[in-house]
């Protein structure tokens, strides 16, 4: 999953996720799994260094490639990396692309959601996209982060102890803005999408990671109005799931 940024910072999108059912596999493959892209920083209000990265890609060779989520992005700034496997959501501020979450890929995941341009003293990240629904938009006039988007069930295939009690890739929430500045607030954060999606900023704490081996999002960091802001969550790293249902030679693993 995608890293969700700092200040006021959107949600990072899950990874992709794709079932593939029937494959025959023979010969030696190769598997590398994609970890999650850190969180965007605490340091420099929304510069550069407050953009969550993008998740890695994991590869199953010869078979799929499949891409890791879009970065959270913070106030008033932007990145081509905010696309991916799900989109990350869009963030606060003046007119621009900023506003718009990220786009996902067709056929492992959707887009991020969106958010406005904000008043003075308000402001908010929108959600993460995950695999099973589009990321939520922020509500900026009430200094509200968006809720990020849903994964997807595989409890029936794979059970309920792997990813998120069978959920996976869900998007991360987007952060508020928390305080009563010139009366408006106090805000509130988004949470994050069943399958793994961390939680948008807390009162006085960095975004909530995605949970690891789940693809899903990290939560983005908040801005309060005491003069801090936290950091983003990071993406939680994906996961390759292979049940074999018959077989002429049992798989094998090193």
């Amino acid at each position: 999953g995608g890293g969700g940024a700092s200040y006021m910072g959107s949600g990072g999108g899950a990874g992709g996720l794709v079932f593939s059912e029937g494959e025959t596999l023979s010969g030696q493959k190769t598997i590398v799994v994609g970890n999650g892209g850190l969180g965007g920083d605490n340091t420099g209000g929304g510069s550069v260094t407050a953009i969550g990265s993008k998740g890695n890609d994991t590869v199953f060779s010869g078979l799929l490639t499949v891409i890791g989520g879009g970065c959270g992005i913070p106030h008033d700034r932007d990145t081509i990396d905010k696309n991916g496997g799900s989109g990350g959501g869009g963030s606060s501020g003046q007119s621009g692309t900023h506003l718009n979450g990220g786009t996902g890929t067709s056929g492992q995941g959707n887009a991020g959601g969106y958010s406005q341009v904000d008043p003075a003293y308000k402001g908010g990240g929108a959600g993460g996209g995950g695999a099973g629904s589009v990321g939520s938009d922020a509500i900026v006039t009430d200094k509200t982060g968006g809720d990020g988007g849903d994964g997807l069930n595989y409890s029936t295939t794979f059970g309920t102890t792997c990813g998120d009690n069978g959920y996976f890739a869900g998007g991360g929430g987007g952060a508020g803005r928390y305080g009563t500045q010139s009366g408006y607030g106090p805000g509130t954060s988004g949470t994050g999408g069943i399958g793994g999606g961390g939680d948008g900023a807390p009162v006085n704490l960095p975004g909530l990671p995605g949970i690891k081996h789940t693809g899903g999002g990290g939560g983005g960091g908040t801005l309060d109005e005491g003069n801090y802001q936290t950091e983003g969550g990071s993406g939680g790293s994906g996961v390759v799931l292979i049940k074999q249902a018959s077989y002429l030679l049992e798989a094998t693993f090193s």
